[in-house]
């Protein structure tokens, strides 16, 4: 059994952190978009999604979006003001574990 498995419920945690963000009114928002969690605990994917029209233009897409892939947690995106690191620290996430999805790996040099 892997690490987030088989120790807290990072599932709650990630579940807890879109659902809190999506609850929250949002200066960028305004009146025509719609905020909302998508949660999937079977595929682990969270996120916080907005929806809707502002200034005659489509809203449309995810303002957060956090995965558990094997023993990671991955910041797939993050268009938040808060830093998803720290909050993800203080609710149990080893360092280790946290991933941010748009920083490319380091790639081995090839002879």
């Amino acid at each position: 059994m892997d690490r987030l498995t088989s120790g807290p419920d990072y599932h709650a945690l990630l579940r807890a952190i879109v659902q809190d963000y999506a609850a929250q009114p949002t200066d960028a928002g305004g009146e025509g978009i719609e905020d909302f969690a998508i949660c999937d605990d079977e595929s682990g994917n969270y996120l916080w999604f907005a929806s809707g029209w502002q200034g005659g233009k489509r809203v449309y897409g995810p303002a957060v979006h956090l995965r558990i892939k094997g023993d990671q947690v991955i910041i797939e995106a993050n268009f938040a003001e808060e830093d998803l690191e720290d909050r993800l620290i203080e609710g149990g996430v080893p360092r280790e574990a946290i991933v941010v999805g748009w920083v490319q790996p380091e790639v081995p040099a090839t002879a």
